[in-house]
């Protein structure tokens, strides 16, 4: 038998639904700058990494309120608090923002495939809430 979703108040929805679209838009991203580094036509990267960069933070202020909001709900706030390898590879950026190979390696080995893993999870507790 499914667990039931409990009603979420207006604003709750609101925040969800931001955070979901949020998501989609870090990954659609990385995913230009992942692609930048092999195609001289995409040549806004840094730019984009820039505004990658800025959403992850906000993505880390936003789960803070996650945490608070939905506090009792300890199933999907474990995978919240599951951010942080995430946060963790985004940071090993600092000092390699002018190595580009270095600056490849952490988002292509790190950052894009830990995001993605967290987002699917993410997503996957989400959802229920979003579309009922």
């Amino acid at each position: 038998m499914s667990e039931r979703m409990p009603t979420l108040e207006i604003n709750q929805f609101e925040l969800l639904k931001s955070y979901y679209d949020l998501l989609q838009t870090i990954q659609e991203g990385l995913l230009y700058v992942e692609a930048s580094f092999d195609d001289e036509n995409k040549t806004e990267g840094d730019r984009v990494l820039g505004d990658v960069l800025e959403a992850l933070s906000q993505l880390e202020k936003t789960n803070e309120q996650l945490l608070q909001e939905f506090a009792e709900n300890r199933s999907f706030t474990k995978f919240i608090e599951q951010y942080q390898p995430v946060l963790n590879a985004v940071l090993q950026l600092e000092g390699h923002m002018n190595d580009m190979y270095e600056k490849q390696r952490i988002i292509n080995g790190d950052i894009l495939p830990l995001f993605e893993k967290w987002k699917t999870r993410m997503e996957q507790q989400i959802q229920p809430y979003i579309t009922h």
